[in-house]
Formats: structure tokens, C-alpha cells, sequence
């Protein structure tokens, strides 16, 4: 399911037009995120070894990174955009039925 990953430019991770992708980890889920080259490039530091990430995400890639960050479970928040959130909540219905 991984294989799933568009190529993109660089440019395309600070395009405006494309949404906020915001996600909290706490200090596991920045470790865990460290060894994920496609999370890494966009961790922040913060305070009590946890980390934040944040960039602009192309739409298409949202359903990618949603499987991601699944992986990540209870490690990760996320913040923004509401359809990220609306893929993961979808990921978690899946897992039920």
C-alpha cells in the first residue's frame, strides 16, 4: 500500500493552494517517524522529545500519508486538514468491519 506514493516536486510540499497538513507526536511517534524518510523531512522538534510536522501536502497525496500516519496510532495527532482526518477516521471504520 505504500507503493501507492506519487512523485511530487519539492515545490509542491509549499504550494499554497495545497492544504495544511499538521500532525503532533509525541516522543515515540517522533522516533518511530524518524526511520519514515517521507514523515522525517518534515519533523520539528519540540519540547519533551516530541515533535510536530507540518507542510503543504497535494491532495492526492493525503490518502498516502493518512496510511502513515495510521501506522504511527495513537503517537500521532492530527491537527489539519479536516480530510486527512476524515481518511483516517475512515481507516478506523475499515478496521472494524
Amino acid at each position: 500500500w505504500l507503493d501507492t506514493f506519487h512523485s511530487f516536486s519539492f515545490a509542491d510540499y509549499h504550494d499554497p493552494a495545497h492544504p495544511r497538513l499538521r500532525v503532533s507526536l509525541n516522543a515515540r511517534g517522533a522516533a518511530l517517524a524518524e526511520g519514515m524518510p517521507d514523515l522525517a523531512a518534515h519533523l520539528t522538534a519540540q519540547d519533551g522529545g516530541g515533535a510536530q510536522i507540518v507542510f503543504r501536502c497535494p491532495p492526492a497525496e493525503l490518502a498516502y500519508y493518512s496510511r502513515l500516519l495510521a501506522g504511527l496510532g495513537s503517537a500521532a495527532t492530527v491537527h489539519e486538514p479536516e480530510a486527512l482526518r476524515g481518511l483516517l477516521q475512515a481507516l478506523g471504520r475499515e478496521l472494524l468491519t
